[in-house]
């Protein structure tokens, strides 16, 4: 019997200023994020989380927002399989992480 584990990932936005905005949680297969872990033990490498969020971004269907896109500020990417990620946007649709 193959069992799915699936990475819960928690986003947090800020304006650019700082301030908390919302925040939403989402479920992705590992499979999914293109993660390569051998065992939900193992720590969910970020960088392929933060490329599931910019993706998510760029189709505009970002959890918690009406529009799906964060056009300004911060999103703080975290999951219990990580670590804490902050992506900075810098453009439409484009983010750079911190």
């Amino acid at each position: 019997m193959h069992v799915k584990a699936l990475l819960k990932i928690n986003l947090t936005y800020f304006k650019e200023s700082g301030k908390y905005y919302d925040s939403a949680d989402f479920f992705r297969d590992f499979e999914d994020c293109h993660l390569p872990l051998r065992a939900p033990e193992v720590s969910a490498p970020m960088a392929a989380v933060c490329e599931e969020v910019r993706r998510m971004s760029a189709q505009g269907v970002l959890p918690g927002l009406s529009s799906g896109q964060w056009e300004e500020g911060f999103i703080l990417v975290d999951c219990a399989q990580g670590y804490p990620c902050l992506l900075k946007m810098t453009g439409q649709s484009e983010f750079q992480q911190q």
